[in-house]
């Protein structure tokens, strides 16, 4: 259904370039008319938060720090493309409307990601353990934007 093409370079970037067979398109078509699959986290640096109880502040702290420079990174990387489409519209300008539409996604999701990871840093920045008995407490505002009051008691 598709055939491979030259290489191409986007700045020092290499990338194939694939052409479609009309077969190719038909079925694209199709599966682009279908709804997609709900979006599935893969993240083993949050994974490890969510466990942290069973490990070490240490190791807490590190998980945390991973995820804010990970989402950092994640952040500059995209502000720079939207920078760059925003300027010459981009290697491919004829794809803009939809190519706005996923980088404001990433965007949003870094900088969600990244708000997150300072809340948590400063969350725990004050405990001396990771469970209950070694100071870990409940961030006053950890519920606050569902609505739900702090203390589990009502």
């Amino acid at each position: 259904m598709q055939t491979a093409a030259a290489t191409q370079y986007t700045g020092k970037r290499a990338s194939t370039v694939y052409s479609i067979t009309g077969e190719g398109r038909r079925v694209l078509a199709a599966w682009l008319a279908e709804p997609g699959a709900p979006p599935r986290i893969g993240h083993e640096a949050l994974l490890k938060v969510a466990f942290a109880d069973h490990g070490t502040l240490e190791g807490l702290r590190a998980n945390l720090a991973a995820i804010r420079a990970e989402a950092t990174a994640e952040l500059e990387y995209f502000e720079a493309r939207e920078r760059e489409y925003a300027e010459s519209g981009g290697p491919f300008s004829d794809r803009l409307p939809v190519i706005a539409l996923v980088s404001r996604y990433c965007s949003e999701r870094d900088r969600a990601l990244l708000r997150w990871a300072e809340w948590a840093e400063d969350s725990v920045a004050r405990w001396t353990g990771v469970t209950p008995d070694t100071s870990a407490t409940v961030p006053g505002d950890a519920f606050d934007d569902r609505g739900q009051s702090a203390d589990p008691t009502g």
